[in-house]
């Protein structure tokens, strides 16, 4: 249903390729939260080798941008599964417009954080 109207998905879908994004994302919450920093480890996922090579090419860029969305998030908005999984969303559609805005080729298809810390 979701490649219907894109007529360049092939029919056999690519392999998921993943990607760790190091160091671990270390990152004050705003003021207000009981926790006071979010550690995070992220993953991400594309079906292209090009798209992972534009998102390790483009580390610095991307890591800012990141930093200062879990900066944007309180403890509380993040400490709910759903809280996580609008946080995934947001990531992946801000990677996908980094992409888009740079000139690079595909897209990011999922975020995974391989570990949330809160203290």
């Amino acid at each position: 249903a979701e490649a219907d109207n894109e007529s360049e998905v092939p029919k056999e879908q690519l392999p998921a390729i993943y990607h760790q994004m190091d160091p671990v994302f270390v990152v004050n919450l705003p003021a207000g939260s009981k926790a006071k920093l979010l550690q995070a480890s992220v993953q991400v996922m594309a079906r292209t080798q090009e798209t992972i090579d534009f998102v390790q090419n483009n580390d610095p860029m991307i890591r800012h941008n990141m930093l200062n969305l879990f900066g944007s998030h309180s403890d509380e908005e993040l400490s709910s599964r759903s809280g996580k999984e609008k946080l995934q969303a947001e990531v992946i559609q801000q990677l996908n417009q980094i992409i888009k805005e740079q000139g690079g080729s595909g897209e990011v298809e999922a975020v995974f954080f391989t570990a949330f810390v809160m203290q």
